[in-house]
């Protein structure tokens, strides 16, 4: 297996360019808000405090996790900004966490402070392993900052509890998360410390996740829950609280377990299994395509992926589960996890566009497990993939200014579903037709902020003799080849803009490759190298320029960038007859604010070519001026019905802007799929 790693975060430094823009809005805006946020929401009040039940905030028994993730994205931000009062900030959380771990290590703060004796009762749903997954990320990611130990520490006593009660010996409990995460944090911490027990941890989840008899059904019996009544919905703080807001001095909190078991445990998918919610229908290696929660399903595959590096089994496993999703059940934009019913897959080719869910969580998990492929073996699609997922699925849910997030992203709007609409589900904050400030579940935008403050661990990876380069944004890097410090500088607005400049300054001559990948969506490319045009034939999608480097040396790729129209696969019957439109790597829409309404009346003369109006932009990107027809609506009056050759057309311009830009402007209609002749 081919053997190459990606440089640090903290060894890439992004100096500009549209990534370089997003980190200073996440950092400056987005993280910031994030810890107000969560200040009035009284995630940090039930750290530190415990739970007054007068307060307004409802707790959930994963906002360990919310804690983590920000603790996480501010770390990031210590390199590039270093800030004593981050710094402190940090420490302050830390040190309650510390203080909130038990005499045995266990540390999670819903069940230190209503009920203990539940802990690892119900890892189905609970949040546990869960959470401190994500503390083990949050550990290392502050370690890797700023060189502090006091989390990493935290975390370690808490593994040593945590795999006291639960692994395959006599004794303990033969069980797993419902949420996979631990399993990717596990291997995380490994690489970082080398304790070969964390990799068999993370291991051991994987190997006995989807055996039989199910771990699942075994975790109700034993809690006395009939799994074959119809289901319920889960009784945490929260709702219980809610349910009983009129009553709220008579709330016992020790009074939730007894109600939580009133649910159902078996979780059934049509075609797909029992459990396969959770992706634990089968064991790993024998499952067939994506079911289930998009973000479980991810995470799962991003440590299967780990773990395939040392064990080879995996990896044929993994290629067969991305082939079912890049091909079958991921949208344009690189979202996933098409159905609002239990944030999950659906069906392969069943992609709709209005009430589509897209979680950015989803897509961040994606681009994840991407990275990881790409590790495995050097195939552009994985980059590629990356790329669609980054500047579509996973930019499209943060606004603009930085303060406001998209849960659920969707891929038409009408906003009358919303706001006239019957449907009940819809009024959940997470499908929104407009960003929120915050959500009732608040996993996505620290997820959103902790993806962006280390975004340049993605760029670069490297082996004994070669640089490999990814993803492209204005950016520099220093590493050593044949120990000779080399520093490479990217110098580009890519993906505004199509020229990508590359400078290699060694401190003196030395030898080694460099890869640049060819875009998937590329069809004319160029390279040049010290102004000469190079003959070069790309394989896997990349091409390499090997030769020794002096300073000054200079490579030039040209990707050209035309605006291309993309239809999808005869089996996705929801754009059957319909067009989308891309320029280089960016999926564009079209908005109602500088359109008309009933954006699906419009349609395109795919025959004409598109204008691209330079000289209005958003965020830099050129706007998208396309010639075609609508219907003439003042001919109607109050019929519902006409004859066809009634029907008047009249010629309009259809403008389309970036689709990860939309709804900055106040809610209107959206679409991504376009009507075409």
């Amino acid at each position: 297996m081919e053997k190459r790693k990606f440089l640090l975060w903290k060894d890439v430094n992004i100096s500009g360019g549209l990534l370089g823009e997003k980190q200073r809005v996440n950092e400056k805006v987005t993280i910031p808000y994030l810890f107000q946020s969560y200040e009035e929401t009284g995630r940090f009040d039930f750290l530190k405090n415990g739970w007054n039940i007068h307060k307004k905030y409802e707790p959930h028994h994963f906002w360990d996790s919310d804690i983590a993730k920000l603790i996480e994205a501010a770390a990031y931000t210590l390199i590039t900004n270093p800030s004593k009062e981050t710094e402190e900030r940090l420490d302050n959380l830390i040190e309650a966490f510390e203080k909130k771990q038990q005499s045995d290590g266990y540390l999670n703060t819903y069940f230190s402070n209503f009920c203990i004796e539940y802990r690892f009762t119900d890892l189905m749903m609970m949040h546990e392993l869960y959470c401190a997954g994500h503390l083990i990320e949050a550990a290392v990611a502050y370690y890797e900052a700023s060189g502090k130990r006091t989390l990493l520490n935290i975390i370690c006593r808490y593994l040593e509890c945590i795999n006291t009660h639960i692994g395959k010996e006599n004794g303990k409990i033969h069980g797993y998360d419902g949420h996979p995460e631990i399993e990717l944090a596990l291997m995380r911490l490994y690489h970082v410390t080398s304790e070969k027990k964390y990799y068999q941890m993370a291991s051991y989840y994987i190997e006995e996740r989807g055996t039989k008899p199910y771990f699942f059904e075994e975790e109700a019996y034993a809690e006395k829950i009939d799994i074959t009544k119809p289901h319920r919905e889960i009784y945490d703080i929260g709702s219980f609280y809610v349910q009983n807001k009129k009553n709220t001095d008579n709330i016992n909190p020790m009074m939730i377990p007894k109600a939580r078991q009133e649910r159902v445990y078996k979780w059934y998918l049509p075609s797909k299994g029992a459990f396969a919610q959770f992706s634990a229908n089968a064991p790993v290696r024998e499952l067939k395509e994506p079911a289930g929660h998009a973000v479980r399903a991810m995470y799962l595959y991003c440590a299967m992926a780990d773990l395939a590096e040392y064990d080879e089994t995996l990896l044929e496993t993994c290629r067969r589960l991305w082939r079912e999703l890049v091909d079958k059940q991921m949208y344009i934009t690189g979202g996933i996890g098409q159905s609002q019913e239990c944030e999950r897959f659906s069906y392969a080719y069943d992609l709709p566009n209005e009430g589509n869910y897209c979680e950015t969580c989803a897509s961040i998990g994606l681009f994840m497990w991407a990275k990881r492929m790409l590790c495995l073996e050097l195939k552009s699609e994985y980059a590629d993939v990356m790329e669609r997922a980054l500047y579509n699925g996973i930019m499209s849910g943060c606004s603009s200014d930085g303060k406001a997030f998209f849960y659920a992203n969707h891929m038409a709007m009408y906003p009358k579903q919303y706001t006239e609409g019957s449907y009940v589900i819809q009024s959940e904050d997470r499908i929104s037709p407009i960003r929120r400030k915050t959500f009732s579940i608040s996993c996505c935008p620290a997820n959103y902020a902790r993806l962006i403050a280390s975004i340049g661990g993605y760029f670069y990876s490297v082996d004994d003799d070669n640089l490999y380069i990814h993803l492209y944004n204005e950016s520099s890097i220093e590493y050593c080849f044949s120990g000779i410090k080399t520093k490479i500088e990217q110098i580009t607005d890519y993906p505004r803009e199509e020229t990508i400049t590359i400078l290699i300054n060694p401190e003196e001559t030395v030898k080694f490759g460099i890869y640049l990948r060819i875009p998937g969506w590329c069809r004319q490319w160029s390279c040049l190298v010290n102004n000469e045009k190079q003959k070069l034939k790309s394989k896997n999608g990349y091409i390499c320029i090997q030769r020794e480097w002096k300073q000054g040396d200079k490579i030039l790729l040209i990707t050209r960038m035309e605006p291309v129209l993309y239809v999808a696969n005869p089996k996705v019957r929801q754009n059957s007859g319909k067009i989308a439109v891309m320029r280089g790597p960016i999926v564009y829409c079209m908005e109602e604010a500088d359109n008309f309404t009933e954006l699906s009346d419009f349609v395109i003369r795919s025959s004409e070519k598109i204008m691209v109006e330079s000289t209005k932009t958003f965020e830099g990107f050129p706007v998208l001026c396309m010639k075609g027809r609508k219907t003439d609506i003042s001919e109607w009056g109050n019929k519902l019905y006409q004859d066809i050759h009634e029907k008047k057309q009249i010629d309009v311009i259809g403008t389309a802007i970036p689709y990860y830009m939309w709804a900055n402007r106040g809610l209107g209609e959206m679409l991504v799929w376009i009507n075409a002749e």
